[in-house]
């Protein structure tokens, strides 16, 4: 009967692209159909668009998406979670059976020589206003990652990410958005 389906996922996930050796063009859904008898359960949907243009060594990507998520039902109580709580407050209800909307984007700019690769990559996230400025952050993000081959299966690689501080983030704390990596990694 309706609402008492105990398979609570049903989904759609699709992707349609044309694509050439030096770019492409796409198009992307996700519809997840998260009813069901457990009162755990998010919207988790998108479409998106994205386009790719190669230039010898360079490379230009971005994306466009629009999201809805956001719990299904104002009984839900994000304190009785047992998964990991959302950074970025995406896991609120805003009214019975009605997503919180968001609109995104990136760019993304890499060079790829025989032994090195450079990546820059910036990209924000707006999401529905809904009273909340926790989750009411624009939220801003740059990437630069390099990385250098010194085998044909092993490189060594550093990224720094940057992303807009958030007062009273988490337990009244700021939420400083900055995170640094290097290390090595085998490639196939």
């Amino acid at each position: 009967s309706k609402g008492q389906d105990t398979n609570s996922m049903k989904s759609l996930i699709a992707r349609v692209g044309y694509e050439t050796e030096n770019g492409s063009l796409g198009a992307s859904i996700k519809c997840l159909n998260r009813i069901g008898s457990e009162g755990q359960k998010h919207f988790n949907n998108h479409v998106g668009i994205d386009a790719m243009r190669r230039w010898g060594c360079w490379t230009l990507s971005g994306e466009i998406i629009y999201d809805e998520y956001g719990a299904r039902r104002s009984s839900f109580d994000p304190l009785n979670m047992f998964w990991p709580r959302s950074i970025y407050y995406r896991d609120q209800n805003f009214a019975d059976d009605t997503p919180i909307n968001g609109l995104g984007y990136y760019l993304n700019v890499t060079y790829q020589s025989d032994t090195w690769q450079w990546m820059f990559n910036y990209g924000e996230f707006m999401p529905e206003q809904i009273g909340d400025p926790l989750h009411d952050v624009t939220n801003r993000r740059g990437i630069v990652k390099a990385s250098r081959k010194f085998f044909e299966t092993f490189e060594f690689y550093t990224m720094i990410i940057i992303e807009n501080d958030v007062e009273n983030a988490q337990d009244g704390q700021l939420r400083k958005g900055l995170l640094y990596s290097f290390g090595g990694q085998f490639v196939y």
